[in-house]
């Protein structure tokens, strides 16, 4: 089976390693399976945080799959084509907790030293922190096709 999205019939399969980062000094994983996140039915990602505290910034790991902007581009890890990001992390009201853009409905966005093609990328240092409670729910958004990734906050 083919470990990405058929285009042609709209069938996805994603089979997923157990996978542990190796960099996660400083780190606190934020959910306890890698999470999908995809457009089928307009549904998010869901990660449920494990405890209450403050959260600096957010670290994405690409587990397997991949998205793209367009049949025209080949997948990425997390967004489209060569430099530009597609994941966005928000509340259950849908309101943009990160990455936080100067244009507020941009889709796509860029970090510097990253490209989608990367294994892991860290989204920008929130100002105020994240304050967040015990299974506080967060959803993780893209226009793009379905891949897993897992996500770790940094709380320090």
């Amino acid at each position: 089976m083919k470990p990405y999205p058929d285009y042609g019939t709209g069938k996805y399969v994603c089979r997923c390693p157990a996978v542990v980062p190796n960099n996660t000094q400083g780190w606190t994983k934020v959910n306890t399976d890698p999470v999908k996140v995809g457009t089928k039915d307009n549904r998010p990602g869901i990660v449920k945080v494990p405890k209450p505290g403050k959260i600096l910034k957010f670290k994405l790991v690409h587990v397997c799959g991949g998205i793209s902007c367009s049949y025209r581009y080949p997948l990425t890890h997390f967004g489209c084509h060569q430099s530009f990001f597609g994941l966005f992390i928000t509340d259950t009201t849908k309101q943009v907790l990160s990455p936080k853009l100067k244009h507020q409905h941009a889709s796509f966005y860029s970090i510097p030293g990253s490209t989608p093609y990367d294994a892991e990328f860290t989204l920008p240092e929130m100002s105020p922190t994240l304050n967040v409670a015990n299974q506080q729910e967060l959803q993780i958004w893209t226009d793009s096709h379905v891949y897993t990734i897992l996500i770790m906050a940094d709380t320090n």
